[in-house]
């Protein structure tokens, strides 16, 4: 009986675990529910750009339930049932969305970095010798940005660029000049058409004006804009005497020499046409008096002025004292 009664049983816990294995095999496991939230923690938006949050977590019958709004209009707009941000002004702003009795939010930083960049002119030509100005104009015009432009050349033998800018142009060619400015580095280039060469006067009042002056030890030159004429500059102060010469930028100079000394200062002009590198100029006195040896003292120091502005002129513009009007060089 006892035997009997415990059979029983075995078949009645077998059957049961049984059940429980086949059962277990068609029961779908749980999953645990998403948490809610915001499809980016935090966003950067440029003015006049947009980005769209999204409310991720819920089902698409709730989604249509959220509403959006923004702390600051003036800064990031937002869509009420979109979740699409605008950026409208430079600054900050929170995004909230709304389920419910639940809020959920996402700081925005709206920038205003440059997006465009174009330079003006459009098209542009220039003779060799002489130079143009370039202007980069930008979008957004009000901004935060790195303001800087940085200029370069594609080809510097053909045309040189300034940090502000100005083309001067070098020999015929073509060469393109590239701006470039901002956090993001928006670039703009133009092709630059370098034509024949222009008028030695040109080269050397372009390349004055440009620079400032040139010199070179004991001599210098610069073009002065009031007068438009070129002053050349000779200084001996091992000796105490000094050369200037002025010659006007025109077709025939009449050109000004000024020596001084310690005793007395001359000046002499002759047009650069009739002057030789033999002529003896006739320096008259205008304050002081001349002393023993005065005039052989000017000549020499002309002669030897002469043939260094020359070598000036040539080594950096490729010109001499002949291209502006003198007969002998």
């Amino acid at each position: 009986m006892k035997t009997r009664k415990m059979l029983k049983w075995i078949g009645v816990l077998s059957a049961l675990i049984v059940s429980i294995i086949v059962g277990m095999a068609f029961v779908r496991p749980m999953h645990a529910q998403a948490a809610i939230r915001l499809s980016k923690e935090s966003i950067e938006v440029n003015v006049g750009k947009s980005k769209t949050l999204k409310l991720k977590g819920v089902s698409e019958k709730k989604s249509k339930k959220v509403r959006w709004s923004s702390s600051n209009p003036s800064v990031a707009t937002v869509g009420l049932k979109t979740g699409k941000v605008k950026g409208i002004s430079y600054g900050e702003a929170v995004i909230t969305a709304t389920l419910g009795s639940n809020t959920y939010e996402c700081p925005v930083e709206v920038t205003d970095y440059i997006t465009k960049v174009k330079i003006s002119p459009k098209s542009v030509s220039v003779k060799a010798g002489e130079s143009i100005q370039l202007s980069c104009n930008v979008s957004p015009v009000a901004n935060h940005d790195t303001n800087i432009p940085v200029w370069t050349s594609s080809n510097t033998n053909v045309a040189t660029v300034t940090d502000k800018g100005e083309v001067f142009g070098v020999k015929k060619g073509k060469a393109t000049i590239t701006v470039r400015i901002g956090y993001k580095e928006k670039k703009s280039s133009v092709v630059v058409n370098v034509k024949g060469k222009s008028s030695p006067r040109s080269i050397a009042k372009n390349y004055l004006t440009k620079n400032g002056s040139l010199s070179n030890g004991d001599v210098s030159v610069r073009y002065d804009g009031s007068s438009n004429a070129f002053v050349f500059k000779y200084i001996d102060n091992q000796y105490g005497k000094s050369l200037t010469m002025t010659v006007p930028n025109t077709s025939s100079p009449n050109v000004t020499w000024k020596f001084e000394t310690s005793a007395a200062t001359a000046q002499a002009t002759r047009y650069a046409s009739s002057y030789y590198s033999s002529t003896k100029l006739n320096y008259t006195v205008k304050k002081g008096k001349k002393d023993l040896g005065y005039d052989a003292i000017a000549q020499a120091t002309t002669g030897l002025a002469m043939q260094k502005w020359n070598s000036l002129l040539y080594q950096n513009m490729s010109i001499n004292l002949k291209d502006l009007g003198f007969t002998s060089y």
